[in-house]
């Protein structure tokens, strides 16, 4: 099984670097040990997101980024789901600044 723009080099340094993966139950963790999650500023229930936070590994966040760029442009697939509008409830939500 393979997934679109990861080839040898990427899946070599995953692994080395994550070693055993069952250690983080979700993929949320497994994104927030290599800082591919944004920062969040909240405060008396307003939430702020910044940018990734740049934490882990340099070189494997790097390479994840360039395959998600890769799978973007390659896959027909993954470009018809990424260019797809967002639902009305999700619009809505983004534009209350309610987060809810």
């Amino acid at each position: 099984m393979s997934q679109p723009g990861v080839g040898a080099v990427t899946a070599l340094a995953f692994v080395l670097t994550m070693g055993d993966v069952h250690r983080f139950p979700r993929g949320k963790q497994v994104a927030s040990y290599l800082g591919l999650v944004p920062r969040e500023h909240s405060s008396g229930g307003k939430q702020r997101m910044g940018g990734i936070s740049k934490q882990g590994n340099r070189l494997l966040r790097f390479l994840l980024v360039e395959a998600a760029n890769i799978a973007v442009r390659f896959d027909p697939e993954i470009a018809k789901r990424i260019s797809a509008p967002l639902p009305p409830e999700t619009l809505h939500r983004r534009q209350s600044g309610d987060g809810s």
